[in-house]
């Protein structure tokens, strides 16, 4: 970025392991292929909800950065990913699945 101060640089990496509860609501289809093979398929929507995560963060700058942007490099650690980042605690989707099974197990 071009500043007052003159050409700048902010670089960011972030870390995160969040941790959800996914709630599948799937209905599903099963085939006899023959006697000892089965095809089955299922599919629905799915509801998650963000339990815990942690994380951390690292900033680095070029040059000059302005005061008035607030910007500390450093290394950060983030306690609670939903509550102290951008990270949503509820996403919806769609499931999809599929699978064989042999000789009834």
């Amino acid at each position: 970025m071009d500043g007052r101060n003159g050409t700048f640089e902010v670089n960011g990496e972030a870390d995160m392991t969040p941790y959800y509860l996914n709630i599948p609501i799937h209905a599903g289809y099963k085939m006899a292929l023959n006697d000892n093979l089965n095809l089955s398929l299922s599919a629905g929507p799915y509801i998650g909800i963000g339990l815990w995560g942690k994380g951390t963060s690292k900033i680095t700058t070029k040059g000059n950065v302005p005061a008035e942007l607030n910007i500390a490099p450093g290394e950060y650690k983030i306690d609670n990913i939903f509550k102290d980042s951008d990270i949503r605690r509820f996403e919806i989707g769609i499931g999809v699945k599929a699978g064989l099974e042999f000789m009834d197990h």
